[in-house]
């Protein structure tokens, strides 16, 4: 059965600067037993966001591990951002291009998904964005 686990991060207030000009949210984790399929929200996105790229860095234990970082708009099927097969020296160092995704009337919240599990894992994740604007 999949897991929720919300982290800080997703009560911090988002900025919505000027519209266009990249802005990057940071979101940092330290988890331990995650089972396949939990999913760990990171990011609560209001209505206009733009999702550009992700960039990862941290340590994890033991190799054969998959994460894959989604878009979640309910009631919307999830929209998979990038999913990231991790080595075998339990280092993680990625930036990672995703095709641009804009969030709807709702916003959305930005999850990863432990895609094969268990796994221990500590990481910071930086969220590149764009307002558009809804």
């Amino acid at each position: 059965m999949m897991k929720d686990i919300y982290v800080p991060s997703l009560s911090d207030p988002f900025y919505q600067g000027a519209q266009g000009n990249e802005s990057v949210a940071e979101s940092q984790v330290a988890m331990t037993n995650l089972a396949t399929d939990d999913q760990i929200h990171l990011f609560n996105l209001p209505a206009g966001i733009r999702i550009n790229g992700l960039q990862i860095t941290g340590q994890f234990s033991g190799p054969g591990k998959s994460l894959q970082f989604v878009l979640l708009q309910p009631p919307l099927e999830a929209v998979i951002l990038r999913t990231l097969d991790l080595g075998a020296n339990g280092e993680l160092y990625s930036t990672l291009s995703v095709k641009p995704v804009t969030t709807g009337e709702s916003g959305g919240v930005v999850a990863l998904r432990i895609k094969a599990g268990p796994i221990n894992i500590t990481f910071t994740v930086l969220l590149r964005y764009t307002v558009i604007g809804y």
